[in-house]
Formats: structure tokens, sequence, C-alpha cells
């Protein structure tokens, strides 16, 4: 913010407003903090002997000194008769420096080395004269509002935010952009405007569930016991929780900026129903915006100005450190590096030490770094659960307001849509299909890249669909320019770039094609009609990010770029969506096993994991192939487990599931159901140790248990019985997920709930195990106040899993 835009006279004006709490608590106490001074505990009342509130600050001679505080309301001047006001003011400051002020905790009595009088007015000549007089000391200190208004322009300019600060037109045009979904919103919504109702409204939105694993304390025996407990609510309920520091996980598609978007509505609705001062102000930020700034107040207040289009206030310091701010923070994986990320988390950080009582709501998808990062470990975590039949049925009905189909149809469609491999079933994925889709068996695509281009050739088409004019351009030149686009902007690690360097690439595109005369008709189709792209601010960027990750995977140029990127979590959808567009490539996928063995184990681990994804969007791959690709994966999961899990001795369950938790995605592979057998047996021929063989057999029951083969994975863990335990725990708490969180049938939830009997009475004595590990790095708020999880006394109780947020 710029304090000097606004006037002397209007600041003066603000200050003389305030009431003398208002002056001493909005005012006075938050700008001697920021000044350096600490403590400002309250005094006012019968008891407060001349003070209103007191500081503690060491001098250059690292001596503590005590600084006492009186506030008054006005001006404070004394013409030839005494001022009452006056008179007042230089009894309790006499008061205040023959008072010594108390500190209960360290059991002492401090004198006053200064008493500062703080006028929100003006304090003239002849009234400091006359206090300094009858206090008979010259520790006495004058601020008034000619001392202040240079302070608060340097150290707390936030605070002139509130002078005429009116937050009704911002509730007006943000629930307006909203509703319309507009270009300049900071929310993607796959489909263009005019297309769809706002997901963000109640006839629109989809009630998705968020949920996370904690624990609870109960007296057993006369014992505490800390109790494993699962939690899951509608994502409304994120507003009413008591903690202020949120981080919403979920993975691409799950509806994280949907759910951002009606956080947001509904705090509008409430505010424009509430009374004065009794409402929320919600401020919606995109994390990519916010690294080249340096106040988090400021970018706010810059936000709130683009929904209004005009420079009016609309959270002042009174809203601030009341906590009737919300901010929302979206797409936090979105920025490329740790660096960047942890900017971002600074700025957010440093505002909430500021003003404690605001929330600050921050979506990701679930990458590594979620984890790796210290910055995040003071957030609670929430994960968007799976959506479930009857959500996909609204967001059916939602996009075609004509169509009810029938039980039988609907079911076999739900189904074999959650078999489309590369991504879980999500609402993005399911307003794609809508969007695309009759309804018949012959619409669901063999693999995510099928129904991503099925979607984008027919928006590229688009212009000839609405404005009934001749198509003047196929959709597989546009395409072709958008693959261009996608693999420039993924290989940049950027998600926007400017107009001009847009067209740019463009135009290289066209004219190395002998296209060059075409630029102009053809960048309009593709900016402003295919509805792929928004244009803002003079920059571009696709509409969602898996959408740039779709054609920046179908531009990768060769298979040598494949091989540098393959252990990318940047790269890991782009590369399956590469191997969706040649679904019999196999000899690109082979290749990459070849080069890897050089590389450190963590880079193999992550290049299996986005390998395994990739054959599974290969379904022109002869089986042959796909079960010794897939063997290799299973190999180079437990090859890696070393490397990854036994190297670091601290905190080895937590570095295990991490293991087991990014790895299962990467042998959800169907054929298991009937391969298995025939792929465990050669491993006899390779001479294999008790150990790898467990390790082999652990990632097979996982496959098994991801792909929906429940039967066969009971089946198997009959006979399984690892050295390490923990294999088993892994196994428990991917059945718990099946049981509680993941859309599966009465069947296979019947199944992982028998396979979790099975398996709990050989792995309780790891319960205390994982918890004693998670309490001394988990933190959970309590009160207001962070406090360290106590270590439980071992007491068998139920198992249930205690991390992360996953499903």
């Amino acid at each position: 913010m710029k304090p000097e835009i606004i006037s002397r006279f209007s600041k003066e004006r603000y200050l003389l407003s305030l009431t003398e709490d208002d002056f001493r608590d909005l005012v006075v106490r938050p700008l001697l903090l920021r000044m350096g001074l600490l403590d400002g505990r309250d005094f006012c009342g019968p008891l407060e002997h001349g003070k209103d509130c007191a500081f503690v600050i060491d001098n250059p001679l690292q001596i503590r000194e005590v600084w006492v505080v009186q506030t008054k309301r006005g001006n404070l001047n004394l013409g030839k008769k005494s001022n009452a006001n006056v008179v007042e003011a230089a009894t309790q400051m006499k008061t205040a420096l023959a008072t010594k002020v108390i500190f209960v905790t360290a059991r002492e009595k401090v004198a006053p080395s200064k008493a500062v009088l703080c006028a929100s007015g003006k304090i003239n000549h002849s009234a400091r004269e006359y206090v300094v007089e009858q206090a008979h000391d010259p520790r006495v200190v004058f601020l008034d509002v000619d001392d202040l208004l240079p302070k608060i322009d340097k150290l707390f300019p936030e605070l002139w935010l509130g002078i005429d600060a009116n937050a009704h037109p911002y509730f007006r045009s943000l629930k307006k952009s909203l509703e319309t979904a507009t270009e300049a919103q900071t929310i993607s919504d796959i489909l263009p405007e005019g297309d769809a109702v706002s997901a963000a409204t109640d006839k629109a939105f989809v009630n998705l569930q968020v949920f996370r694993t904690t624990t609870t304390t109960r007296m057993a025996r006369g014992k505490p016991v800390r109790t494993p407990s699962f939690e899951e609510f509608p994502v409304e309920g994120l507003l009413k929780r008591k903690e202020n520091k949120i981080l919403l996980l979920g993975d691409a598609g799950a509806g994280k900026s949907t759910t951002l978007k009606r956080l947001a509505y509904k705090e509008i609705e409430r505010g424009l129903a509430a009374e004065k001062d009794k409402f929320n102000i919600p401020v919606i930020l995109r994390a990519i915006d916010l690294g080249s700034e340096t106040d988090f107040v400021d970018c706010l207040t810059n936000a709130t100005k683009r929904v209004l289009h005009s420079d009016a206030t609309v959270l002042g310091v009174r809203e601030l450190q009341a906590g009737r701010v919300v901010a929302f923070i979206d797409a936090l994986d979105e920025l490329a590096n740790d660096d960047a990320r942890g900017h971002v988390l600074k700025l957010v950080n440093d505002f909430h030490t500021r003003y404690p009582s605001c929330k600050a709501i921050i979506t990701s998808r679930q990458y590594a770094f979620v984890e790796a990062m210290p910055q995040l470990k003071q957030y609670v975590q929430f994960a968007i659960s799976q959506i479930n039949f009857k959500q996909v049925e609204q967001i059916i009905r939602r996009l075609h307001k004509e169509k009810r189909l029938p039980e039988e149809t609907s079911t076999e469609l739900f189904r074999r849509l959650q078999e489309v491999h590369g991504l879980e079933l999500n609402p993005l994925l399911v307003t794609v299909f809508a969007a695309t889709s009759e309804y018949g068996r012959q619409d669901v695509p063999a693999n995510i890249t099928e129904l991503f281009k099925k979607y984008t050739e027919m928006m590229l088409g688009r212009w000839d669909a609405t404005k009934g004019l001749r198509q003047q351009y196929h959709a597989p030149i546009k395409d072709f320019i958008l693959c261009a686009i996608g693999f420039e902007m993924h290989r940049r690690k950027e998600i926007s770039i400017s107009e001009d360097e847009f067209k740019k690439i463009v135009t290289n595109v066209l004219e190395t094609r002998g296209l060059e005369a075409d630029l102009g008709k053809i960048l309009e189709e593709i900016l402003y009609r295919s509805g792929l792209l928004r244009v803002a601010d003079g920059r571009v960027e696709f509409r969602h990010l898996l959408l740039q990750e779709f054609f920046a995977g179908r531009g990768i140029p060769n298979k040598d770029f494949l091989e540098t990127c393959i252990s990318s979590d940047w790269w890991r959808r782009a590369v399956v969506f590469f191997f969706g567009e040649h679904p019999g490539d196999f000899a690109s996928l082979d290749k990459i096993r070849s080069v890897l063995s050089a590389r450190p184990d963590f880079e193999v681990y992550q290049a299996a994991v986005t390998s395994g994804l990739a054959l599974q969007a290969c379904y022109l791959v002869e089986m042959k192939d796909k079960i010794a690709f897939a063997e290799w994966i299973v190999a180079t999961l437990a090859r890696t487990h070393a490397a990854l899990v036994e190297t670091d001795e601290s905190f080895p369950m937590t570095r295990f599931l991490c293991y087991y938790v990014f790895g299962r995605e990467a042998v959800a592979l169907g054929f298991l159901r009937t391969r298995y057998t025939a792929m465990m047996s050669s491993w006899e021929k390779e001479g294999i140790s008790a150990k790898e063989k467990d390790l082999r057999t652990f990632w097979i029951i996982v496959g098994l248990l991801e792909s929906g083969a429940m039967a066969e994975a009971e089946e198997l863990l009959k006979s399984f019985k690892p050295a390490d335990l923990q294999l088993l725990f892994a196994v428990h708490l991917g059945c718990y997920l099946i049981q509680n969180i993941r859309v599966s049938t009465k069947g296979d939830k019947r199944i992982a709930e028998n396979i979790c009997k099975l398996i709990a009475p050989k792995i309780t004595h790891l319960r205390d195990k994982f918890i004693k590990e998670f309490s001394s790095e988990l933190v959970e708020v309590r009160k207001g106040k962070v406090e360290a999880l106590p270590q439980p006394k071992t007491e068998e109780v139920p198992l249930l899993p205690h991390c992360a947020p996953v499903a």
C-alpha cells in the first residue's frame, strides 16, 4: 500500500474519529509492537494506576526496561486556564511513573523507564510543559498525531485501509463475478463462459466432502490413550473450523478451485445479509500471482480493487485484527519450485503472525513438497474425498438439464469411467465426459488422453457450432499450435505467458509451415473462441493446469526429452498424456527403462511411478510387453525401498508410508488380476532374496487392491508372511481407505474389512510405534496455540490409520 496517496487531512480525521479504546487497541498497541517494543499487556480499569498498557524493551546495554503508555482521544491543549483533560493526563503520568509494574511469572516488580502520553489529536507546547511540571519527572514522552503519522506510514500503513471502508459494493461485484464465471475471475472453469452455470451457486454446486485422519485422547483404565480417528464433512464446514491455517489437498481436477469459489460465495451471501461488523470478507488469490509481492496485506487490497475496478477500500485494520478477513490462495502446486512456494508461504505466514485471527485456506495437489516443506507443518491438512455416484449424477444433470439416465445405464457408465487410466474419478473428469458424451457405452474412452482429445476437438470447433459460420481452420492445425504452446510453457515451468510471447510462438509455428498469412484469424479462433484459454491483464493461460499438461504431453517432441523429464513431478501427468496419445508406443516406454540404471534411486523410484501410470494409458501394447514392463516396475519399487526408507533412521514409518502412498498408483494395473501368478512364478528363476520377494509380493498386493481385484488380493494375503510387518501395516491402511473413502462396491468394502481383521492382530504393536513417531513431528492447534502431541501410553486400541490425508 502507498500511504502517501491518502491526504493528511483524511488520516487526522480518521484518528480523531476513533474511540479511546479503539485508538489504543487498533493504533497505539500494534504500532509500538512494530517499533520493536514487546509485551503490550493491558491495564485498563480501576486498578490501572495511570497506565493503559505496558511494554518491555531491551536497551543498548541489554538491560530490560518497562515503558508504560496512557492514551487520550482528541487534542490536549492548555491555554490560560487548566484543562480538565490535561490535568487528568498529568495526574495519570505521575501515578504511572510512581507505580511499579508487576510481572507475576518472573515474580518481580519493575519501575517504569518511560511513561508515554499518546493522543489521537495534537498536544500543544503548553500542555506538554504542564504535564512534565506536574509529574516532576523527565521520563515523560509525548506522541501526538504529528509524531504518529510518519511512524504509521512507515510501519503500519494498512491502518489507512480502514478509512471509508465499505464491503458491500465489493460483495456485490464479487458475487456477480462468481455467478457469471467471468474471464477476469481468478478461478478456472473448465467449461467456457455461457455454456455452464457457475459451480459456486446453490443451483449448481455439488457438495464435495473433505476428510482428514487425526487422533483423539480417551481414558482407558485410568490411563490416557491416543486413538487414531477419521473425520469427514462437507467442504463448507471448513469455514466453521477453529483452525485458521488450512491446506486443502486434492488431485488434478478434484475440485480444489471450485471449493474455494464456493466458500467465497457462501461468505458473500452471509455478508450481504449480516449487520455491520458481523461478516467476513473473502479474498480470492492465486499463488502464481504472489511471486513478486512483498506484503500480503497489499495482495489482499489489490485483489479487492481488481474486483471493484476502483481504488475504494474494502477491508481495514479493524477487520484484520478481528479476524474478519478470509484469504483463499489457490494452486500452490502451480509454482514450479520450492523457492517460489516458500516465498508465498512466508507472505501468508508473516501475515498470520500479525493477524492470527484471520483464516487462510491454501489449495495444492498432494506432491512430495507438501510433506517436505517445513513452512507447511503449521497448516492443518484436509483432502477432498473422491466423488460418489450421486455426485456424478448431479454434475451430469447440472450440465444437461434434459438428461436423466436410466439407472442401469448410469451405473455402468460410472463403473467404466472409474477405469479410465491416468486419473481418479473426479468432478473435472465427469464434467469433460458430460460435455462430450451422448451417454452410450461406446462413449467411454480407453484412456484419459482420448477423453480430453474429444473434448478439445469439440471446443476448437466451437466457433462453427455457436456462430453458424463455415469453419475457417481445421481443428488439427489449432490443436498442433496449442501443443507447441503447452509444451513451451511447461518446459519453462510457467502457467501463463504474455500475449506478445504467445503471438510470437504462434507466429514461429505458422511461419515454419508456410501459414503466416493466417496469423490473425487463427489467433482469434484459438484465443477468444475456443474456450480453452483465458486472457486477462495481458497474460494468456490455459483454463486448467490439466489442459496445459494435456497439450504439453502431446507436444513432447521426441523420446530423448522423455528421458530428461521422466523423474519430475511437474511432468508426470504430461508424460501420461504423451503415452495416451501413443498407446502402442512400447519402444519409447522401454527405452526409459534402459537409461535409468545410472541415476539416483529416488529418481529411479519417481520414474517407475510415472512409467506405471504411462503403462496404464498404453492399452494397445501387447500383453507380453505389458507384463514384462510391469515386472520391471514392481522390481524397481522393491529395489529402491532401501534407499528411500532405510538410509535415514529418523521417522522410519513416515518414510515408509510416503514410499507406499506415492508408489501405489504406479501398480494399479487391471491385468494383474489374471497375470499376477505368472509374474510371481518367474521370480524363482531370478534367485531373489527373501526380503526382495516380500517387497515384490507387497507391490503385487497393492496393485490388486488399487485395481479393484479385492478377492485375489485377499487370497494372496493368506499366504503372505513378510519379515517386515510394515508391509502389512500399509496394506491395512489401503483397505481402510477402500472401506471409508474410496468409491467401491459393497462386496469390495466387505472384503477390505475382512483383510483388516486378518491383518490387525499381526500389527497391533506398530500402532504405538506409529503414533509415537508422529507425536514428535505432528502438531495440532488447541485453543489458538500450537502444541506438540504427547507420546501415547502402550494400550491396545483398534487399529486405524493416522497419516496425512490420502485417498
